[in-house]
């Protein structure tokens, strides 16, 4: 994945072609419409983290609640200090990997599906974890 740290992106599944949309609570998988809601920055952090922001509620990316396996992934208020759970590595095979229990972005059950959340999830390789970033 490219280091895109600035830009206005996009975070695409490569299998199912869907982005991810903060349209709701809880991150989903849609199909690209343009909407803010599907736009994200990347933030540097600490050590080669990012924060990813969304473009249209200004929320991060979080796992939900103390960061277990299979936690929803949502958007929340930036929290100060910065909490683990708020930070990502983006990795060179695709998967985007939380700073806290090497959980990754996953499609739940591998239901590639419109509408279908997204949850942290032991990184496994199967194509419902592996995404492109691509610029707006």
């Amino acid at each position: 994945m490219p280091n895109s740290s600035g830009n206005t992106l996009i975070i695409r599944n490569t299998e199912s072609g869907f982005v991810l949309d903060a349209k709701e609570f809880n991150v989903k998988i849609q199909k690209y419409t343009g909407a803010t809601s599907q736009q994200w920055k990347l933030e540097p952090s600490d050590k080669g983290k990012f924060i990813i922001v969304n473009v249209g509620n200004k929320k991060v990316l979080d796992i939900k609640d103390a960061a277990q396996v299979n936690d929803d992934v949502i958007t929340y208020p930036q929290n100060s200090p910065l909490s683990p759970n708020q930070q990502w590595y983006i990795n060179a095979d695709g998967t985007i990997e939380s700073s806290v229990k090497n959980l990754v972005l996953d499609i739940y059950s591998g239901n590639l599906v419109v509408g279908q959340k997204l949850i942290a999830y032991y990184k496994t390789g199967t194509p419902n974890q592996i995404y492109q970033l691509q610029d707006v």
